[in-house]
């Protein structure tokens, strides 16, 4: 099955997206709004380092009128979401941290299951994260059964950052240890 072009194209609902282009209010409904705080905050945990991985979205080959998302809290009712609505937010998230580019090379594994997993990273405009798609497969069928796009940090500075602090601590209590002990 051929793979859809628009498959990281963002959904304007045909307003300007521009930066000083005119909008309107979205209509999204209250589970929605919260919806689109948890999302953003998620975003936010993983460009900021506090977050390593996160799930965008899932498409399901045989029902297009489902989708999978990240995992929510209780107090959004999921089935209040609309799948447009929802699906139009993560795929801007995707638009906007993609940097155009071609993906890299997919690689091909078999996952737990038995089913053919298609690997593909993309790059995006954050040097230390990727674009992941995932496409997985029937074994016998070859058929695609879902499509998954996730962002992968590939390097957490700030957890690097707090280990080389935690080093420097230790190293600089060994030598006050030292210093005590033997005098200099």
């Amino acid at each position: 099955m051929a793979r859809r072009k628009d498959a990281l194209a963002p959904r304007s609902n045909g307003q300007d997206t521009s930066l000083f282009g005119a909008r309107v209010v979205a209509p999204y409904n209250a589970d929605e709004r919260r919806f689109s705080i948890i999302l953003r905050a998620r975003l936010d945990k993983l460009l900021s380092g506090d977050a390593n991985e996160l799930p965008l979205l899932r498409r399901y080959a045989d029902d297009p009128n489902r989708i999978g998302i990240m995992p929510l809290p209780p107090r959004i009712n999921v089935k209040a979401l609309r799948l447009p609505v929802v699906e139009g937010m993560v795929r801007n998230v995707i638009a906007l941290l993609h940097d155009g580019t071609p993906g890299g090379p997919p690689i091909q594994k078999e996952d737990r299951y038995g089913h053919i997993v298609d690997v593909q990273e993309f790059t995006t405009k954050f040097p230390h994260i990727l674009l992941v798609r995932k496409d997985v497969y029937d074994a016998s069928t070859r058929q695609l059964l879902a499509t998954l796009w996730s962002a992968r940090r590939v390097q957490n500075q700030r957890a690097q950052i707090l280990v080389n602090r935690g080093l420097d601590i230790a190293t600089l209590g060994l030598e006050l240890i030292r210093f005590a002990v033997v005098g200099r």
